[in-house]
């Protein structure tokens, strides 16, 4: 896995981000992880991520678990990404389940970024 560039088998693009903007930073981190937990699981076509996945990647860059709730719940809150409960509860294994992140009344599994 990457660091602010992605997972280095891509251009990542140049993005000038201002030093105090914490929440631009956050994002960045959110982006990147998603991209290498996209690249982990190859591509399929299919652009959701288990949150297991990204927390993973997440946690990589430094990303304490209380952050990554509090992150990627203002991420989804402004629309830049989707959280979506597994719909087959009984598929769950046990490290998706943990990695699982109440929001919208529900326990979310999966993660994606629409671009």
């Amino acid at each position: 896995m990457g660091g602010r560039g992605g997972s280095g088998r891509s251009s990542a693009a140049v993005i000038q981000v201002p030093a105090g903007d914490a929440n631009a930073m956050a994002d960045l981190d959110i982006r990147d992880a998603y991209d290498d937990a996209l690249n982990i699981k190859g591509n399929t076509g299919n652009r959701w991520v288990t949150l297991q996945a990204l927390r993973t990647a997440l946690s990589v860059r430094g990303m304490s678990r209380e952050r990554q709730d509090r992150e990627l719940t203002r991420f989804a809150n402004e629309r830049k990404g989707i959280l979506l409960p597994e719909e087959i509860q009984r598929t769950l294994t046990p490290g998706v389940r943990d990695a699982g992140l109440r929001y919208g009344g529900e326990i979310n599994h999966l993660f994606q970024i629409e671009r």
